[in-house]
């Protein structure tokens, strides 16, 4: 199998099978991932099946977009990153408003969430409605058949999936079946059924019975598509909202423009879109909030005063909150992708740092959370490419030229690695190193940038292994009157 394909607009096949996938998922896929990850994947699959010409196998997938192999190529597209209580505030403030939507209109609410991978996002609403004993039909949808036979199972939850999840639901709904998988208890007792359904190419759900829906959730799906499909996706499920309805989208979606018969309403802190008329339901009136933009600004109450105290949920909340009023505040979407990339949500983080590229000045840190995030993600070249646009931007970040030389180690190219430590040895062997200027970023994900000490002395071990001496360690003999 070929693993180093050369780049996207060079092999023809490869971008092909791109246009299909943007054809028919809708998917926008990166360059990179495309040629290193899902074409190699490709290739591997049609040489099993007997397809010599990746060509002939593209067209074969263009021609019958229903069999094996368009399933494994979904599997491999599609990122399913999903879990319990994901954007637990979200999902509390549209229970409490289903809740009240209960009780104006006295019938089981019809509810779809688009686009829900293995299920934990339909099962933790369909938690709270029972806890209120809300009355509801819940679909999930999604085009990966093997996410959604996961989902119909209930079953190998990982611990990371459900360590959102509020204690109390986890002892009522789930139970271990070993080391690391959960399973849902009495999947029957909450009403919720699983279909496959294309957003792009088929036509929007209707609940069973017919009528609208009372909400729906699309989180975390539209920022995979262009923004011109975003917007066709956004405003083909408005038109099956009941009149009362809302459509929620996840804080990393960014809805351009939602169309006419669309408007965003706030009920607290989050919000949602809506047809015309639909108001915020809060219970009781709240005093005017002030301006996230303030707030960004205000001595203490930056996210980043709060991350240095430990707040990193209120410091969460303030850049969800910024980013709503502000789409394309960089400082801000750096953050929420540092986030992101604390959970693992690799792709969904790049995402988010691609749409900080168009900020200006370009915010800190954002070379190199992109290089942690493709070093995470297993992408070593990309990640390469990053930290060496992080040191373009400053020559004196020893992080990123450590982190270089960490991958050429790995790699075996060891000349490259040499260089990158005495580079790193030689920025940190002042008195008092200066952290590099990453950003408030940099300290949720990764902490060699905060132990330069710790950092000089691991480059030093792996010189001495390599037989070099720094200029560091050779200033330290001088000064010290020893031999270096």
């Amino acid at each position: 199998m070929n693993d180093s394909l050369p780049p996207l607009p060079t092999v023809p096949w490869v971008a092909a099978l791109h246009d299909l996938v943007r054809e028919r998922l809708g998917y926008e896929v990166p360059e990179h991932r495309m040629t290193l990850e899902i074409a190699p994947r490709v290739l591997a699959h049609a040489e099993t099946h007997g397809h010599l010409d990746p060509r002939g196998f593209v067209d074969t997938l263009r021609t019958s977009p229903d069999g094996e192999a368009w399933d494994a190529l979904v599997q491999v597209v599609t990122v399913g990153e999903t879990y319990f209580f994901r954007h637990a505030g979200q999902l509390e403030a549209l229970a409490a408003r289903c809740r009240r939507r209960f009780e104006t209109a006295g019938r089981a609410l019809e509810i779809w969430s688009a686009g829900c991978a293995t299920g934990e996002e339909p099962y933790s609403l369909a938690m709270l409605l029972d806890e209120a004993s809300v009355p509801f039909h819940i679909v999930g949808s999604d085009v990966d058949e093997s996410a959604l036979a996961k989902a119909r199972a209930a079953t190998g939850f990982s611990d990371r999936s459900v360590s959102h999840l509020p204690v109390q639901l986890r002892e009522r709904w789930l139970e271990a079946l070993g080391p690391g998988r959960w399973r849902l208890m009495r999947p029957t007792d909450l009403p919720v059924r699983f279909v496959r359904h294309n957003l792009i190419h088929d036509a929007p759900l209707h609940p069973e019975g017919g009528g609208a829906w009372d909400a729906i959730l699309c989180r975390n799906v539209l920022l995979y598509f262009p923004p011109k499909t975003g917007c066709e996706v956004v405003e083909q499920l408005g038109r099956t909202l009941a009149p009362e309805g809302g459509l929620w989208v996840g804080p990393c979606d960014h809805v351009a423009d939602p169309g006419p018969g669309l408007g965003w309403v706030s009920d607290g802190e989050e919000r949602f879109l809506a047809p015309p008329g639909v108001k915020s339901t809060r219970e009781r009136p709240s005093p005017p909030r002030p301006r996230q933009a303030t707030a960004f600004q205000a001595r203490g109450a930056s996210p980043t005063r709060l991350i240095e105290r430990g707040l990193r949920s209120t410091a969460r909340r303030a850049v969800e909150e910024r980013l709503r009023e502000v789409q394309d505040d960089g400082e801000a979407l750096v953050l929420l992708g540092a986030f992101l990339l604390r959970e693992h949500a690799f792709d969904e983080a790049l995402v988010t740092f691609g749409r900080a590229e168009g900020a200006h000045p370009k915010p800190a840190g954002l070379a190199y959370l992109q290089g942690v995030a493709l070093l995470k993600a297993g992408r070593h070249e990309d990640a390469a490419a990053a930290f060496g646009t992080a040191l373009e931007d400053d020559p004196d970040d020893w992080a990123s030229s450590y982190q270089l030389a960490m991958l050429y180690r790995r790699s075996g190219r060891s000349l490259r690695e040499e260089v990158m430590l005495l580079r790193t040895a030689d920025r940190l062997g002042a008195s008092t190193p200066r952290p590099p200027a990453l950003g408030a970023g940099a300290r949720l994900v990764n902490s060699v940038h905060a132990e330069p000490r710790l950092t000089l002395r691991l480059v030093e071990e792996r010189l001495t292994h390599l037989g070099v001496v720094s200029r560091a360690r050779t200033n330290e003999g001088a000064d010290s009157g020893r031999p270096s």
